[in-house]
């Protein structure tokens, strides 16, 4: 038991970090309309290629999650009219969006998207943008025979 939270990550984060959320798409339909199909895509909004040439996503890379909803109006003896909402970014991520909940499906390698009847049927978790710390400059050597007189 003592090991078990001894192992365990801190449960505290640092006061300034932004916290994980899990966004729902909270796009409305116009008047009289009902959403009948939510949509997401996500997709890293750029790629890199390693020294051995291997593609993957910067540790600085940013991950773009959008929704969309599909609204149906059904008026009796007439065809259902058919809109779709704008797309809307719902995040901006640091990370992969995992774990991912619901029907997700890969369309291209780094690209994923979702469809639902419902708003929050396609989960994932929205990291904050990692903050990169840059490392200070090394310290500049004296020339040799310059040494501080006492």
């Amino acid at each position: 038991m003592i090991a078990i939270l001894l192992l365990s990550p801190p449960l505290v984060t640092a006061k300034d970090e932004p916290k994980p959320t899990q966004p729902t798409c909270s796009v409305k339909c116009p008047e009289g309309y009902r959403a009948a199909l939510f949509k997401w895509e996500l997709r890293p909004d750029r790629t890199v290629y390693d020294e051995a040439g291997v593609e993957m996503i910067p540790i600085d890379g940013i991950w773009t999650i959008t929704c969309w909803a599909r609204c149906e109006l059904k008026v009796e003896g007439e065809p259902i009219k058919i809109v779709e909402t704008d797309k809307k970014q719902i995040c901006k991520g640091g990370a992969e969006p995992t774990p991912y909940v619901g029907p997700w499906r890969r369309l291209e390698k780094w690209d994923r998207d979702c469809a639902a009847i419902y708003d929050d049927a396609c989960g994932f978790t929205c990291y904050p943008p990692k903050k990169l710390v840059k490392k200070p400059p090394p310290p500049k050597k004296k020339p040799p025979g310059k040494a501080k007189k006492k």
